[in-house]
């Protein structure tokens, strides 16, 4: 688990290093919770510390969704991997929330909607990364100025 958040925070990288616009202070944010939370994953597994897996996670889906959101808004990054990743991550917050202070009945079959939010959050990261890799220009947006 600790290797593949570690792969996305590399991709997270790959994605920042693209030619864009400007880094905006949200965007900056959803980038460094993203990238500590990675690095908490890491300290938990290499010192067998499940303490730290709750606050990375939690960090990763906070992340998840200012990254996606601005993605979206900004056209820092393609726009519909992005929402993908924030509704993901969205999705996966807000039934764990559910989920833990109804108990597992509160979010009718928790079990199997939270699925649906982890298949979201991946798929968009996978789409990111393909698009990252075949070297795809982002879109000239009319509201946005040239460089």
């Amino acid at each position: 688990m600790a290797a593949s958040v570690v792969l996305l925070c590399v991709g997270l990288a790959g994605l920042e290093l693209r030619p864009r616009p400007p880094i905006g202070l949200v965007d900056l944010i959803g980038d460094l919770t993203i990238g500590v939370a990675s690095l908490m994953f890491v300290i938990a597994w290499l010192f067998t510390a499940p303490v730290f897996l709750g606050s990375a996670v939690l960090l990763l889906m906070v992340g998840g969704i200012v990254f996606g959101i601005e993605g979206f808004r900004h056209g820092a990054r393609p726009r519909w991997p992005s929402a993908l990743v924030a509704i993901g991550s969205g999705s996966i917050l807000l039934l764990a929330i559910v989920g833990g202070v109804g108990g597992s009945d509160a979010a009718g079959g928790f079990e199997q909607t939270i699925v649906i939010g982890i298949l979201l959050f991946a798929a968009g990261w996978v789409w990111l990364g393909v698009d990252l890799m075949l070297g795809r220009p982002l879109p000239i947006r009319a509201d946005r100025p040239e460089e």
